[in-house]
């Protein structure tokens, strides 16, 4: 009995230990006992099933404007964002040498992307929830992206679209085998990928992976599934 009430402990301790070395980061032993009774499995994609370092990988330009004209607009715009699509616009407009213009005043919008305010006009440069105008004659560019898998991203100046940048974000490798060993390591009733991005783009991935997914989710989306989860005594993994 001794044996025992020394070795649990001191086993879940080392496995923090050995985790921690891999870049695992575990609270505490409680937590990976719990992992034994996990049901249910949610899966972020951005930073987890890929990399989340998307590149600007299309530029389609509208109304005249020029790729550098509009790459210097979206990239202004974009210059202060933590976001990882914004941070891929500002990477290409420096690809380019393009100098960057100070917004007068600037506004990151949850999960749709950012507006930013110049001397004679404003910027907004995000997804399809911001579009003041002119949907339906950008829609076939937008899907036609969207079913390659990646994201569109769509520049608008003084509520006018202006130009689409096409987003791709690199897969890691790794992730369906990674996927595989927990099917056969735990019985879980649901694998679901939960994300902000679009649902083609998701429905790209996750039919690769051969799992369930919800797209174009808020934040508080997520949140709100994995309570729904939990109120039928349900453990998650997110």
């Amino acid at each position: 009995a001794c044996a025992f009430a020394l070795a649990t402990p001191v086993a879940l301790l080392a496995s923090v230990g050995s985790n921690a070395k891999r870049g695992v980061l575990i609270k505490g032993g409680k937590y990976i006992e719990a992992l034994a009774r996990a049901d249910v499995l949610l899966i972020d994609k951005t930073g987890t099933l890929t990399f989340g370092r998307p590149e600007i990988s299309d530029i389609v330009t509208l109304n005249g404007i020029t790729e550098g004209e509009l790459l210097i607009m979206a990239a202004s715009a974009e210059q202060y964002s933590d976001h990882p699509i914004g941070k891929a616009v500002v990477e290409a407009a420096r690809k380019r040498h393009l100098a960057l213009q100070k917004p007068e005043d600037f506004e990151e919008i949850m999960a749709n992307g950012v507006r930013a305010e110049f001397k004679d006009y404003t910027v907004t440069v995000g997804n399809e929830r911001l579009l003041e105008n002119g949907k339906k004659d950008i829609q076939p560019t937008v899907q036609k992206i969207k079913e390659e898998g990646k994201t569109a991203i769509i520049i608008q100046k003084d509520g006018l679209p202006v130009g689409i940048l096409s987003a791709q974000d690199t897969e890691r490798s790794e992730v369906g085998v990674a996927l595989n060993n927990l099917r056969q390591q735990n019985s879980f009733d649901a694998i679901e990928l939960l994300t902000g991005d679009n649902i083609e783009t998701a429905r790209h991935l996750a039919n690769k992976l051969n799992i369930n997914f919800r797209a174009e989710l808020l934040p508080e989306d997520k949140i709100e599934i994995v309570k729904q989860y939990q109120s039928k005594n349900q453990t998650v993994v997110m």
